[in-house]
């Protein structure tokens, strides 16, 4: 949109070419269309949502940070920043803590004779969700069932430290075989070399199989239905201080446990091509510098199942107190993306599930 079309909202000249707004002086101007349609299942109600009740169920159970675009944030890279380019997988957001869980009230007499709830009672435990919500139970949901999250969430109990949340990807298909992000033509491209290598309908398998079994960890034979890929870490004390774990030690951490993590591409520092005598021609800037890199790992083939291709990266800066890391999703998966939100019967599954968890 020109500047000048939002003259009769306020002072343009704030803005400057290149800017994403959403209000404007208070003003909406524009917001996502997602498509949304019901659970895949009539029978799934009830489940996939947090207590009618206002219970503070964990209040210590952070969800995670929004991941945003890289090509919008070069500025956030500074020359001699600690970079980590990982693959970024198209799935389903899990997250699992060991934090202080609600168990009941704890009420006095004097709760009693004025009908107060009294003081809530909180206890170590075990907590799972999506990314928005907080799960009371496995029934239900977006797929009908997430029976396919409890296999993973569970994998991590007896295991994590108090104060510990770790934060993963589900990929591949559900319990029932069906596929966690929606199949999509490879045809529509128009890329006969695209067909030929991947075949006429691409599905986010990463090497997961809709017969495979439910196991989960490290080791698994033959081929799983699901798994998970741990991105994050974090630890949090009982005032709600939360600190970061750096890739290294959740790496760590995750080998302690026996559960996978995102695959990683490439790890450094950013060189100061500002200041540096030589310059490489077309990398004259930070942004430009961390772009390139981007680029040389965000196409191609999923390097885990070798069947589909693979989304993007995100490039983490691993110097930063709190969790700081940007998406780049290559030509061809943004293509595909945009197939699937072209059937309203058919949005991406990513953000609709949201949306049908937040409302539920």
């Amino acid at each position: 949109m020109p500047l000048i079309s939002l003259q009769d909202f306020g002072d343009v000249t704030v803005l400057k070419d290149g800017d994403i707004i959403g209000n404007f002086n208070g003003h909406e101007i524009c917001r996502k269309y997602i498509p949304i349609r019901q659970n895949r299942t009539s029978s799934s109600s009830g489940g996939n949502k947090t207590r009618k009740r206002k219970d503070p169920i964990a209040p210590l159970f952070a969800e995670h940070a929004d991941t945003e675009q890289l090509a919008y944030n070069l500025n956030a890279f500074k020359p001699g920043d600690e970079v980590e380019i990982t693959l970024k997988m198209h799935g389903t957001s899990g997250r699992t803590a060991y934090l202080p869980v609600f168990k009941c009230y704890k009420r006095s007499l004097w709760d009693r004779l004025r009908r107060k709830t009294g003081k809530p009672v909180y206890e170590w435990g075990y907590v799972s969700g999506t990314r928005r919500v907080v799960l009371d139970n496995y029934d239900g949901g977006f797929y009908g069932s997430n029976a396919f999250r409890e296999h993973h969430s569970k994998q991590f109990e007896g295991k994590l430290m108090k104060g510990e949340t770790v934060y993963y990807e589900i990929v591949g298909f559900t319990d029932s075989g069906v596929p966690i992000m929606p199949t999509c033509s490879n045809k529509k491209l128009n890329d006969k070399d695209f067909v030929k290598q991947y075949g006429e309908q691409t599905v986010f398998s990463y090497g997961c199989s809709s017969t495979g079994n439910r196991g989960c960890g490290i080791t698994q034979e033959p081929a799983p239905r699901s798994d998970c890929y741990v991105y994050r870490m974090t630890i949090t004390n009982e005032d709600g201080f939360v600190v970061e774990y750096t890739p290294d030690f959740m790496r760590y951490r995750c080998e302690q446990m026996g559960v996978k993590t995102v695959p990683v591409f490439w790890k450094g520092f950013i060189p100061d091509v500002e200041n540096d005598t030589v310059v490489v021609y077309g990398l004259e800037t930070t942004g430009k510098w961390i772009t390139a890199l981007a680029e040389q790992y965000y196409d191609g083939a999923d390097p885990i199942g070798k069947t589909h291709v693979r989304e993007g990266i995100v490039a983490r800066i691993i110097n930063r107190p709190k969790f700081c890391a940007y998406k780049h999703k290559n030509f061809s998966f943004k293509v595909l993306e945009g197939i699937i939100k072209e059937d309203a019967e058919a949005p991406d599954v990513e953000e609709a599930q949201e949306v049908v968890q937040d409302e539920g």
